[in-house]
């Protein structure tokens, strides 16, 4: 908790501070210890989404991505939604990180990686054909599902398709 709050400080002082690369850059390095806390008690949803994040930040940095009050407020959510997921799972929610899914697409957007993103979020969905990330398809063919691109799964998912098309 402590690394989170440091980097929503860090993203506060970043929206009026001269050297505004510099605190993002600090935010993203508190983000990094969370993130290396994430992925070693094995949130592998949470720890993505922290990654995506990372990411963002690590380029509005070097400035490849513009540090608009926008995308600092956008960050500032995301690092919240982590420190909101983690409390939801001590007071016994599950670990579905396709809760935070539209975030992370807002996320994904913003650092021009939206596809592979939203691919990596529906491969992790633990429910694929309850929560319909079947329906999520590429713009060169059919695409993965449940991080698969052929066999059974493949074949599972273009009968989803063709079933609901024909409802």
């Amino acid at each position: 908790d402590l690394a989170l709050e440091r980097a929503l400080g860090a993203l506060a002082e970043a929206s009026n501070a001269p050297d505004r690369p510099g605190r993002i850059k600090f935010a993203q390095t508190h983000l990094h210890q969370a993130h290396g806390a994430l992925s070693i008690v094995g949130l592998d949803g949470l720890t993505q989404f922290s990654e995506q994040l990372d990411r963002l930040l690590g380029e509005m940095a070097s400035t490849q991505v513009p540090a608009t009050p926008d995308t600092i407020r956008l960050a500032t959510r995301c690092i919240a939604a982590i420190g909101n997921y983690l409390d939801e799972l001590t007071r016994g929610q599950p670990d579905q990180a396709l809760r935070l899914f539209s975030l992370y697409g807002e996320l994904a957007h913003a650092a021009h990686s939206i596809a592979r993103a939203v691919g990596q979020a529906c491969g992790d969905n633990p429910f694929p054909i309850v929560t319909p990330c079947h329906r999520v398809v590429s713009a060169r063919g059919i695409g993965g599902f449940a991080h698969h691109a052929e066999g059974f799964l493949i074949d599972t998912k273009r009968w989803l398709l063709q079933h609901e098309a024909a409802a």
